[in-house]
C-alpha cells in the first residue's frame, strides 16, 4: 500500500510540473486517498501475518481432527442414533463456533468452516456406513460437492470453493471408472485414460488462466492456485498417454464416447467462458493443440513430438505475456526448459560417450538457463510495461 502511495505522488508531481493540475487540486487528492485508506483499515480490521494465518489454518485443521479421534475412539460404544447426532453435532458445532467468531476473528471463522466443509465429507461417508446404505462412492462425492457448492453459494469463501473446485473432477472420474466396469473395459484402455486425462488437463488450464488481463477477483485466485498446483503432474499425464503410453485401443459405443468427449471439453470451455467472457479463444486453440497431439502421437515419439510441446510452452508464455500474467509466463517458460531437458535426455544424451553428454548437459544447464531466465525477465518486465502504460 506504501508502494502504491509513493507512486500515486510521483505522478501528481508529474501532472502538477505539466501544468496539468494545480497545488490545491493534489492537495485535495492526497486527502481523499488518505481518508480511503484509513476507512478501509477501519473496516477490514487487523491483517495478519503470514505466521498467524500458519497458526489459525493449522490450529483449526488439528482441532477437527482431534474431534473425529475422539469420535472414532468411542465409535464401537455407541448406538448408530448416537453415532449420527455426534456426527451432525460436531458438523453444527464447527460451522456455529465459525459464526460466533465471524465478527470478532475473521479469518478463524473462513478457517473454521472451511473445517466443517471438510468433515461434511467424513460425515456422508460414515452416514452410510452407520446405516449400511447401498451405494457408489462417486455418489458420496456428488453430495459433498453439493455441501461444498451451497457454503460457498452462502459464505463466499474461499474454502469451499476451492474443496468444489476438486470434488466435481474427482466425481466426474468416479463416474467414468463406473461406466467402464458397467462396460467391462480396462481403465487401462485407450478410451479409459485419454478422455477423462484429457479432460483433466483442459480442467487445470482453465483454472488456472482463471485471472484475466485487468481483472482478478478472490475467486479466480483461488481456481488459478488450484490449476497451477495441479498443471504439472496433470500436464505428464496427459502427456504419456497421449504420445508415451501404448494403450489398448478398445472401442466404446458412440454414445458413450460423444457424452465422454462432451463433458472433457465443452465442459472446461463452458467454465472458461463464465470466468473470461469473450477472452475464451485461447482455450480452443488450447483444445486444437490438444487433438493434434494425439496426430503427433501416431508417428512415435520423435523430435517432432518434443517440438510440438514447446509450441504449447511458448504459447503460454506468450498468452502471460498478453494478459500481464507472471504465473503464466514462469510456469511456461519453466515448461520450456523441462521439454528441453526431456529431448535431450531421450535423444541427444545417447549418442556421445559419458563425458561429452556431462559437457552438453553442462551446457545445457548454464547457457540455456540464462538465456530462459533473461526471456522470461524480458517478458515479464515489458507485459507490466504495457499495462502500466
Amino acid at each position: 500500500m506504501a508502494a502504491a502511495a509513493n507512486k500515486l505522488g510521483e505522478r501528481l508531481q508529474r501532472w502538477q510540473k505539466a501544468g496539468l493540475i494545480n497545488a490545491d487540486t493534489v492537495d485535495s487528492i492526497e486527502r481523499w486517498e488518505a481518508a480511503q485508506v484509513a476507512e478501509k483499515s477501519l473496516s477490514s480490521g487487523v491483517r495478519l501475518g503470514l505466521p498467524a494465518r500458519l497458526a489459525v489454518a493449522f490450529g483449526s485443521i488439528l482441532f477437527a481432527a482431534g474431534i473425529l479421534l475422539f469420535v472414532s475412539a468411542h465409535w464401537d460404544a455407541l448406538a448408530p442414533q448416537w453415532r449420527f447426532s455426534l456426527l451432525l453435532g460436531v458438523l453444527l458445532g464447527l460451522h456455529g463456533l465459525a459464526a460466533y467468531t465471524s465478527d470478532r476473528f475473521q479469518s478463524m471463522a473462513v478457517a473454521l468452516h472451511g473445517a466443517g466443509t471438510v468433515v461434511l465429507g467424513g460425515g456422508i461417508f460414515l452416514s452410510a456406513q452407520i446405516f449400511h446404505l447401498e451405494a457408489y462412492w462417486s455418489a458420496g462425492l456428488l453430495l459433498w460437492a453439493i455441501g461444498a457448492a451451497v457454503g460457498w453459494a452462502l459464505l463466499r469463501q474461499w474454502p469451499q470453493l476451492a474443496m468444489l473446485a476438486m470434488l466435481l473432477p474427482v466425481w466426474l472420474f468416479g463416474e467414468w471408472a463406473r461406466q467402464m466396469d458397467a462396460l467391462n473395459i480396462s481403465t487401462d484402455s485407450e478410451p479409459g485414460i485419454l478422455i477423462p486425462v484429457a479432460g483433466l488437463f483442459l480442467l487445470c488450464l482453465t483454472y488456472f488462466t482463471a485471472p484475466s488481463a485487468r481483472k482478478a477477483s478472490s475467486s479466480s485466485i483461488v481456481l488459478m492456485w488450484i490449476g497451477g498446483l495441479f498443471f504439472l503432474p496433470v500436464a505428464i499425464g496427459w502427456g504419456f498417454a497421449a504420445t508415451v503410453l501404448d494403450l489398448d485401443p478398445v472401442g466404446l459405443p458412440t454414445t458413450i464416447t460423444w457424452i465422454g468427449w462432451t463433458i472433457a471439453i465443452v465442459g472446461p470451455l463452458l467454465l472458461g467462458w463464465v470466468l473470461r467472457h469473450r477472452n475464451v479463444w485461447p482455450l480452443g486453440i488450447a483444445v486444437a493443440w490438444m487433438f493434434l497431439d494425439l496426430v503427433v502421437r501416431d508417428h512415435g515419439i520423435t523430435p517432432l513430438s518434443y517440438a510440438w510441446w514447446e509450441v504449447g510452452a511458448i504459447a503460454l508464455t506468450f498468452w502471460g505475456y498478453a494478459e500481464a500474467r507472471t504465473e503464466r509466463i514462469n510456469l511456461g517458460t519453466a515448461l520450456i526448459a523441462i521439454i528441453l531437458m526431456g529431448f535431450y535426455f531421450s535423444e541427444v544424451m545417447g549418442r556421445f560417450d559419458r563425458s561429452l553428454s556431462l559437457i552438453g548437459l553442462g551446457l545445457l544447464f548454464l547457457g540455456g538457463g540464462w538465456a530462459l531466465e533473461r526471456f522470461r525477465r524480458q517478458l515479464v518486465g515489458r507485459s507490466q510495461q504495457r499495462f502500466e502504460s
